[in-house]
């Protein structure tokens, strides 16, 4: 992966996944079965394996920039600026996954609308993954 981004530092993490995959496909080293597979593809008049997984993991990157989008989307229209006089916390970003080793983690908390000089309270909850809830992985503010 690492000589995939050096040769293409523009490129996003889903099609860096598809090229990546693509490239452990083809230079991994084959069995007798998948040469006899081939061959009985070929007979059979279907496509090649290599062709169809490559047209496979096309539509599925496809798919997931699709999903991608619709979720900007849907985040772009909750985060619009609302003046209603709510105060809205959120984390930015939305989403955190933490590895077991990092040790300390900060979390940027965003806070909007409202009045900015009123203290507010948040009750929060942490779920469990690998790390289990009373470890010394789930101590708070």
């Amino acid at each position: 992966m690492k000589k995939i981004r050096l040769e293409n530092p523009d490129i996003s993490l889903i099609d860096l996944e598809t090229k990546a995959r693509e490239e452990v496909m083809s230079k991994g080293p084959k069995s007798r079965a998948y040469y006899r597979a081939q061959a009985t593809r070929k007979m059979a008049g279907k496509e090649d394996a290599k062709k169809s997984f490559s047209r496979q993991l096309q539509a599925e990157a496809e798919a997931e920039k699709a999903e991608l989008s619709k979720e900007e989307a849907q985040l772009a229209a909750t985060l619009e600026k609302k003046d209603d006089g709510v105060t809205r916390l959120m984390f930015d970003p939305p989403h955190y996954t933490v590895m077991e080793s990092v040790g300390t983690f900060e979390v940027t908390v965003l806070r909007e609308g409202g009045n900015l000089n009123q203290t507010v309270q948040v009750d929060y909850k942490t779920e469990d993954g690998t790390a289990v809830v009373g470890d010394k992985a789930h101590r708070g503010i």
